[in-house]
């Protein structure tokens, strides 16, 4: 098992006019009063990181996991800053890879090995059930509320622990994971608290023909931050949620839904402008919109719509 040290530190939907995007979950965006446009381009200005932030961005510079384990790579994407709530929550983990190595010492067999991980991931820190939303791993560990994201991202730390390889795979909409035992992969759904129900034999050409794609612990950690800019955008805290779909993409560049989402930010952003008579700053947001994206075309299209909308307006004013 690894050292243990105390931690110190879219999907668019297309209307008539205008364009309106939706985040990926499927939950439309709360009608929340519209945000104003800071000065620079929020697609390229520079990100704000936290102090514990930092440690994490630097550490995946690489797209590789080095100092930090993936649990606290996890908990800082999910907000948790103080040295306290990081121990507290290391330790809930460790108590649970303690309990799964102990059991699984005289175990005969790899296979047995990794049912006793999902088996204790399921009665330790899985015991809230499943929830879509629950990425959040410091809620999950709070909770034992989860979805295939977290609980994955806790099967894949645990095994880790206890020198099983195993690596996330994520499948349209999906995150599983893969293990390898002595030459045998399996497929694990770490959702499924049933173990006979939760694990069969890995079909290895579903990457060959583009339905999956092996997610790196970076990307399970960027995941964290897409569903931060999900709820960021449904509260129509636009900025917000371009900022943390941006660090998703630092974490994963092949992230396809974060860059959906992005873009869905922009383009919701520039339409609540539009709605706040701020068509300068709607054009604006739009022109940067497709410059990043020239192919997005909502852009394109919203575009005309808030140039419309203000001549319109010039026209009928006093």
């Amino acid at each position: 098992m690894q050292a243990r040290l105390a931690f110190t530190a879219a999907f668019v939907l297309l209307t008539a006019a205008p364009w309106v995007a939706r985040a990926s979950d499927g939950r439309f965006p709360a009608e929340r009063p519209a945000i104003g446009m800071a000065p620079g381009n929020p697609l390229t200005n520079a990100l704000d990181f936290s102090l514990v932030e930092r440690e994490l961005f630097l550490d995946c510079a690489d797209g590789g996991l080095h100092r930090l384990s993936l649990v606290d790579a996890a908990l800082i994407a999910s907000g948790v800053e103080d040295a306290a709530g990081m121990n507290r929550y290391r330790q809930q983990f460790f108590a649970a890879c303690d309990e799964a190595a102990a059991l699984a010492m005289h175990a005969e067999s790899p296979l047995l090995r990794i049912e006793i991980i999902h088996h204790v991931l399921h009665e330790r820190l899985l015991q809230g059930g499943y929830n879509a939303n629950a990425t959040n791993l410091a809620t999950t560990l709070q909770t034992g509320v989860y979805n295939c994201a977290s609980a994955t991202l806790l099967f894949v730390a645990l095994a880790a622990e206890l020198n099983i390889p195993a690596q996330a795979i994520e499948l349209p909409g999906h995150v599983r994971a893969v293990v390898d035992c002595g030459g045998q992969q399996y497929e694990v759904e770490a959702t499924c608290p049933v173990w006979q129900a939760a694990v069969r034999k890995y079909i290895a050409d579903l990457q060959a023909i583009g339905t999956a794609r092996a997610v790196s612990p970076c990307g399970l950690v960027a995941m964290i931050y897409y569903n931060r800019g999900i709820d960021a955008f449904n509260e129509r805290r636009f900025a917000e949620a371009v900022a943390v779909n941006r660090k998703a993409l630092l974490l994963d560049s092949e992230n396809l839904l974060a860059r959906e989402n992005l873009l869905a930010a922009i383009n919701n952003w520039a339409l609540a402008l539009c709605d706040a008579h701020r068509f300068a700053e709607a054009e604006t947001l739009l022109t940067e919109g497709e410059q990043f994206d020239p192919q997005h075309a909502a852009f394109f299209h919203n575009a005309a719509h808030v140039q419309q909308l203000r001549m319109q307006t010039s026209t009928v004013a006093p």
